[in-house]
């Protein structure tokens, strides 16, 4: 390439020269030494082409040349502007323009090489961190304190517990990991995985204003349009930067090529386009001979080498046409399926390839008929019983008293329906409208059910489950949305507080329990260190309990008597709103199957206490 030096240009109102050099890879201005302002900071300005990103000029019209060169920074990361006006000739200024054109396409078609090989770079990154999840361990994963903040940060109930336990309590953080080795694994999973290849020109929606079409493209989207279409990564390398780059993507979403590569049919109202349209047989070309470009078919399904090998057509009469059927959707279903073929063949196998005769042998045993092979003879064993009657004859009297059982059932019903809904409503209005509401046919069972005793052992664990079922409904009612709730004002919001307490010191407890047993269990006497500590934060649980239920037996009667007026009030109107409060009653009821759990293992260890020194001594 020629040097074309000392061309007169004027950069910032300052007289000067520039140049490009003899390798083409650096576009230099000189100040002039004469002008009055010369700076020796700014005396030279510097541009490597390969950082230039666009180039603009003004038109050949125009009585000013200037030419307006954008270019990336590497050492601030922004895209930089510099306008250079010529005080020359336009041929001069021309010369120049072609010959920093020239440059910078020499450069980006030496540089496709290495963007592929960073391309392939990219994606055997991509491999081996979608590969990493597989080959760790339970012990790395345990100890992988980065992944473990990963995966408290996106869990804030977690990240409360962690705090509990570990934080203020006596269990480490080996042991609460190690029973959430699942959780660790599940978030390197959904870390290790990317998003795959697809067909980017069906997601890009050119919009048209103003009769201009306007399309948003990114650096990622351009890239993944070269990698599936090489064809206009071809037209981009000889069209730009004779075309400014928006100027081709804006005539390249309007080409007949564009609507070919995206798989839609071409219509005679369609635009041509003099530049890119042109490539258009040369990508049509393409397809056919990757067409024609087939690896290996298997002589099984091979049907045109089996056509002319052993031809059936001597009692057929030939096509009087003699010419092959055309479909005029066969080029945008090759083109389909070849960008399908692609973005199939980018995703990585999970199978391992197998040998050629090995696919030949599958292929062969999924053409048998197996209707036509032998029954196979079934390898049972027969069971031989000799005394049919006993499988077949029923106990008339047993099969009485097993149906006795289940008439208390039946005979209860309607009245354990009623206890439910008075204990959960608590309104005399809603009873008589139920038990007025009952059908006919239930009328007489109701009134024999009124003068059974309350006290028969049959029902007893019925209505003590019913007791417990009411008793949780009446605590979840608080925290529903509902009218009750938005008018209680500062009772809602206590009780909400006091149910996040009491959740979190399930949670806790839970964690406590579990590894309390898996201590006490192992039967390893290195642990008894680890018991005790278990057993002093389960008695700190038992507290933190009994403090929940006093505060929520409190809060009722911290509130003004302004509070308790609008109560009364609402209780007039709609029933009891206490029996809807968290009380004391109620904390204790719900807290209950935790608290004899913790009190269960005190015990025992208490117990395996005692046995112990009775050993000793």
């Amino acid at each position: 390439m020629s040097t074309i030096t000392n061309v007169p240009a004027s950069y910032k109102k300052k007289d000067g020269t520039i140049s490009l050099s003899a390798d083409g890879k650096s576009l230099v201005w000189r100040q002039d030494p004469s002008s009055p302002s010369s700076n020796p900071s700014s005396a030279q300005i510097t541009i490597s082409v390969d950082a230039i990103t666009n180039l603009q000029a003004t038109p050949p019209t125009s009585s000013k040349v200037m030419i307006k060169v954008f270019a990336q920074s590497s050492a601030k990361g922004t895209n930089d502007q510099y306008v250079f006006t010529f005080n020359c000739s336009h041929d001069e200024a021309s010369h120049l323009k072609a010959a920093l054109a020239a440059a910078i396409q020499s450069l980006k078609s030496a540089g496709a090489p290495g963007n592929a090989s960073a391309s392939d770079d990219k994606d055997n990154s991509s491999n081996k961190q979608s590969d990493l999840y597989k080959s760790r361990t339970d012990n790395e994963l345990k100890n992988d304190m980065s992944l473990q903040q990963a995966v408290l940060s996106s869990s804030p109930s977690l990240q409360k517990a962690f705090h509990e336990v570990v934080v203020e309590g006596n269990v480490t953080a080996a042991q609460f990991w190690s029973t959430r080795i699942h959780l660790l694994r599940a978030h390197l999973v959904e870390q290790s995985q990317v998003r795959g290849s697809y067909n980017v020109l069906a997601t890009i929606k050119p919009k048209t204003e103003d009769s201009i079409v306007r399309v948003s493209l990114s650096r990622d989207q351009i890239h993944t349009i070269f990698e599936q279409h090489p064809i206009v990564r071809q037209i981009y390398d000889e069209v730009v930067p004779k075309l400014r780059e928006d100027e081709f993507w804006r005539r390249f979403f309007l080409s007949k090529l564009y609507k070919r590569l995206k798989g839609e049919k071409l219509v005679a109202t369609d635009a041509h386009d003099d530049v890119l349209d042109q490539y258009l047989k040369a990508e049509i070309l393409g397809s056919s001979e990757r067409g024609k470009q087939i690896s290996r078919v298997p002589h099984i399904i091979d049907v045109g080498g089996n056509e002319d090998d052993h031809s059936q057509k001597q009692g057929n009469r030939p096509d009087l046409t003699m010419r092959p059927n055309k479909t005029e959707n066969v080029p945008i279903i090759r083109t389909l399926n070849h960008l399908s073929s692609k973005l199939l063949d980018a995703v990585k196998p999970i199978d391992l390839a197998t040998s050629g005769s090995d696919n030949e042998a599958n292929e062969i045993a999924e053409l048998r008929l197996l209707d036509l092979q032998l029954d196979t003879q079934e390898q049972n064993i027969l069971l031989t019983a000799r005394d049919h009657k006993q499988f077949f004859e029923a106990d008339p009297g047993k099969s009485i008293i097993d149906a006795s059982k289940y008439r208390p059932l039946e005979t209860n019903a309607t009245s354990l329906i009623s206890d439910l809904y008075q204990s959960t409503v608590g309104h005399e209005a809603f009873k008589w409208t139920l038990e007025h509401n009952l059908p006919e046919r239930h009328s007489e069972k109701s009134q024999s059910q009124k003068s059974l005793s309350f006290d028969d052992d049959e029902n007893a664990s019925l209505r003590s489950a019913c007791s417990h079922l009411s008793s949780i409904l009446n605590a979840r009612r608080v925290e529903m949305p509902g009218k009750n709730n938005r008018a209680s004002g500062d009772s809602r919001y206590s009780g909400q507080q006091i149910w996040d307490q009491l959740l979190l010191t399930h949670a806790t407890s839970s964690e406590f329990l579990r590894h309390f047993w898996d201590a006490f269990f192992s039967g390893d006497a290195k642990r008894s260190a680890e018991i005790r500590h278990m057993v002093d934060s389960l008695t700190r649980s038992l507290d933190r309990i009994e403090a929940i239920s006093n505060s929520a037996g409190n809060g009722r009667h911290e509130r003004g008597n302004e509070q308790r007026d609008n109560d009364n009030k609402r209780q007039k109107g709609r029933g009891n709103l206490a029996a809807n409060e968290l009380t004391y009653a109620t904390v204790k009821r719900m807290i209950a199957p935790q608290e004899v759990a913790i009190k269960t293992a005190l015990a025992k260890y208490h117990k395996a206490l005692e046995n112990v020194g009775d050993a000793i001594g």
